[in-house]
């Protein structure tokens, strides 16, 4: 499983991460480990995510010799095309150097937390706020001091895909129960990103503790967190979004209720297939009659490709809820019951997929993912009589 996160491997051979983690070794051995809580400003440093300094430069391209005082400042307005800049570019003689700058456009630029030298992340339009790293964090800070959380503890820090992406969970100190002894660790999830294409997101998540299955997923018609655009009014949001973000952690006490009445149903393989066939309908084979080319006709499978994927999957999901994968047991008190098919179903997204970005799957990032884990949810408890919506209203109180 690829891990995809930040690296630099230096001159004597050392490999830098961006990523640090409290106590326990991630699967993937990198970054750094510390044993005492730190506070944001500590878990930034050592995670290399201090400093970043994400900054705006207006967006121009130069034509002519580098370095020429005689270059003259042309300006695009409206759409950006090839035509747009070459019309432009037309009006000036060949003789002389001109620079093009393009309007309601910026590089985004970052200094490199490794040598600390100046880069290009991408380009985004005027509007785009850049979010500080140490911003982000001072979020979480907020949150558990509003809170009045005693004993939560940042746990992971860390940037993936060149800095793209960056993100910092709190683990708060009391798991959730379900039944008598399957674990929920809770955690708080805050992310953003540096190239213009990601919001900034902070939500509820949990972890099984006996398979480290994420679980993020809304719930009862109820959100799990918040998302908002990198506008200028970006900060006051996340200002407002502190009360948003304890409500949405209320979410929890509505998934473990919803799971204690799941763990309670039990469920045979039958009905976990047919779990498995409402969200995968099964892919039955096309026949179709060959009879050029050959001297007698001859049947064959047109969709040969999807019946056999189809049946992976199907057999993969089996596996996980049967627990005989190599992640071992991990069903625990689940098997057998509702709780325990939603689980496979999940496991089986998150860790049994293509080994590209599977890293963020697991640790839910993956959008497609999260949007199938809330729909696996529902429908079970829909199909076993489960009210979540009156269950998020009494867990709220």
């Amino acid at each position: 499983m690829s891990h995809g996160l930040e690296q630099m491997t230096a001159h004597d051979g050392t490999t830098y991460t961006a990523f640090a983690s409290r106590i326990e070794t991630a699967w993937h051995a990198f970054g750094t480990v510390f044993t005492e809580k730190m506070n944001a400003n500590e878990i930034l440093k050592t995670a290399h995510l201090a400093g970043w300094n994400v900054r705006l430069q207006p967006l121009e391209h130069y034509m002519g010799m580098v370095n020429n005082d005689m270059s003259q400042l042309l300006q695009i307005e409206g759409e950006i095309t090839d035509d747009s800049v070459m019309a432009l570019a037309e009006q000036m003689p060949a003789e002389m150097p001109y620079t093009i700058a393009i309007a309601d456009h910026n590089v985004i630029l970052r200094n490199n937390p490794f040598t600390g030298k100046p880069e290009v992340f991408g380009v985004a339009k005027s509007k785009y706020t850049p979010v500080q790293n140490e911003d982000l964090l001072e979020l979480g800070e907020a949150i558990i001091d509003f809170d009045g959380i005693e004993g939560a503890s940042w746990e992971t820090a860390g940037s993936i895909d060149g800095g793209a992406q960056v993100f910092a969970t709190i683990k708060f100190p009391e798991p959730m129960r379900v039944g008598t002894g399957d674990m929920l660790e809770q955690y708080l999830l805050l992310t953003t990103g540096h190239n213009g294409q990601h919001p900034v997101r902070a939500m509820a998540t949990n972890v099984r503790t006996v398979c480290k299955n994420t679980l993020k997923m809304a719930l009862g018609g109820r959100p799990n967190g918040v998302t908002f655009k990198h506008t200028s009014e970006v900060l006051n949001k996340m200002e407002a979004a502190k009360k948003s973000l304890v409500a949405a952690h209320q979410y929890n006490k509505t998934l473990a209720l919803v799971a204690n009445e799941m763990i309670a149903v039990e469920m045979n393989t039958d009905g976990f297939v047919k779990m498995v066939k409402h969200h995968w309908p099964q892919v039955k084979p096309a026949i179709a009659v060959q009879t050029l080319g050959v001297a007698e006709p001859v049947e064959i499978i047109t969709n040969k490709k999807a019946v056999t994927m189809w049946n992976k999957r199907m057999d993969k999901m089996v596996s996980v809820w049967e627990e005989k994968t190599e992640r071992g047991e991990t069903l625990g008190e689940a098997a057998g019951t509702v709780w325990g098919g939603v689980n496979a179903i999940t496991e089986t997204l998150d860790w049994h997929g293509s080994p590209r970005g599977g890293l963020l799957r697991a640790a839910g990032f993956n959008d497609a993912n999260t949007k199938l884990h809330s729909e696996v949810l529902e429908y079970a408890a829909k199909k076993n009589g489960i009210k979540t919506k009156e269950l998020a209203a009494v867990a709220l109180g």
